[in-house]
């Protein structure tokens, strides 16, 4: 017996080294995607052969192995055809059509009949958007604006932690990656993202679901709220928002807080459910009362806009104060300006300072900028322009992020572009810089800023359109 075992393993590891050769000597002829196919044909070869044998001795592991035969040749046609449209268009981008090039960059980006290569699917995608093909310079924006979200992820920047991995979940300009996806979420909502969090709730209760649908359900039904969850976000089932108020009803008539700061949005929403503000505040109060911190804000909000409730901004500051002092950003910023524009209190800079500040460090944009602006003018603070330059900058970046994904965004951006040129023009915290004052001042008019063109005018009569 021992004898019989060792014969075969002898056996078994010189098939595979006769294999394992063959494969680099086709490497060495043919390159290594053409040896892949070939070995691919091979394989599904010795498939079809072992239904040959197994038929009439056992139709079901017959048919099955013509079955994996087929499918592995169907893939095979697939990469061979692949292949054969990839050198063709090499060899047209080599000799200087645009479209080529398009196309040549794209096969390397999703790595389509080569090995996956983004640095040259970024060299094509610039030869070929330096010819004018506005589709090669669109997809170079794409890239950059996923290495700016990426790089400022990997920061620990909770928004751009959550925005990347709805890239990955969706597959956005990246491949899609739901493993990737669920780490980023799970980061971003470790940092308090609120978004992320109730996102990781719903994958964390899939994850522990049983094998069908209908014990999946059955087991929801003992936590509503995360069945709830899971009719809004559309994970495991069909999205339902009815059916994901109801859920969200019943779970907040039981108490728990968490839904009814959800069913205070969806009456906010008007999602599943008729929009009725009054009804949206008598949930965010509720939750709010038990010291959810996004309830507390929500509801500070119905306060400063009168909706569902009589407009009393001392309300709003109330509620936002209390959100704030749980660390709640947004709810900071907002406290912030309410202290700076004297609407509930009295007009106190040191105390928006403060808040600001607590806010921008948290990564919050407006509050970034805000709080630039009370460095600039040395409000509750001593006149820093240095420091006031830095947060800009920072206000700026995360902006630049934001722009292809918020409208309003733009706007915000052109002013604190425009506020930078203007630094740079007077040499207020820097080295005065004409220069750089100018390029700032582009950026600003490039966002539709009439104040940086009529700088730009008035500089060098620069017609920003017209360059």
């Amino acid at each position: 017996m021992k004898k019989l075992l060792s014969v075969t393993i002898k056996i078994i590891i010189r098939i595979v080294l006769i294999i394992a050769a063959s494969f680099l000597v086709l490497i060495f002829l043919y390159g290594y995607d053409m040896a892949n196919v070939m070995m691919t044909n091979f394989g599904s070869r010795f498939k079809y052969e072992l239904g040959k044998i197994y038929y009439g001795r056992d139709g079901e592991k017959a048919a099955n192995w013509r079955k994996k035969a087929a499918e592995q040749e169907e893939r095979r046609a697939y990469k061979m055809t692949d292949i054969v449209h990839f050198k063709q268009a090499k060899e047209s981008a080599k000799a200087g059509n645009a479209e080529s090039q398009f196309k040549l960059a794209g096969m390397y980006y999703r790595g389509q009949g080569v090995k996956q290569n983004y640095a040259e699917a970024v060299n094509w995608y610039q030869k070929a958007s330096e010819q004018g093909f506005k589709a090669a310079q669109e997809m170079l924006d794409k890239i950059t604006e996923y290495e700016q979200i990426k790089k400022s992820a990997e920061e620990g920047n909770a928004e751009s932690q959550f925005k990347l991995a709805e890239m990955y979940y969706r597959g956005q300009d990246v491949k899609q990656d739901y493993a990737e996806a669920v780490k980023l979420y799970q980061k971003a909502a470790d940092q308090g993202h609120k978004e992320a969090k109730k996102i990781v709730d719903a994958i964390h209760f899939e994850q522990t679901k049983k094998t069908t649908e209908e014990s999946q359900i059955k087991l929801a039904k003992e936590n509503q709220i995360k069945l709830a969850a899971m009719y809004y976000y559309g994970i495991g089932v069909n999205q339902d928002y009815a059916e994901a108020a109801i859920w969200y009803g019943k779970a907040a008539e039981q108490g728990i807080a968490d839904a009814q700061y959800a069913l205070g949005g969806m009456y906010y929403d008007g999602r599943g459910v008729e929009q009725d503000y009054a009804e949206a505040v008598i949930w965010y109060r509720k939750a709010a009362e038990q010291g959810i911190a996004d309830a507390q804000y929500a509801l500070g909000g119905m306060y400063y806009d009168g909706r569902g409730v009589e407009q009393r901004y001392s309300g709003a500051v109330n509620w936002y104060k209390k959100a704030a002092e749980q660390g709640f950003a947004d709810a900071q910023y907002t406290l912030g300006g309410m202290y700076y524009d004297a609407l509930g209190v009295i007009q106190d800079y040191d105390k928006a300072f403060n808040w600001y500040q607590k806010a921008a460090e948290q990564g919050i944009a407006d509050a970034q900028y805000a709080l630039g602006g009370m460095y600039y003018l040395g409000e509750g603070v001593k006149q820093d322009y240095v420091e006031a330059m830095n947060w800009y900058k920072k206000a700026e970046k995360q902006w630049l992020l934001d722009l292809k994904r918020a409208k309003d965004v733009k706007q915000k951006l052109a002013d604190v572009q425009y506020v930078l040129g203007t630094m740079y023009y007077k040499g207020e915290g820097v080295e005065q810089d004409y220069v750089e004052a100018m390029n700032w001042y582009k950026k600003s008019a490039k966002n539709e800023s009439a104040e940086a063109q009529n700088k730009l005018d008035e500089m060098y009569g620069y017609d920003y359109e017209g360059s």
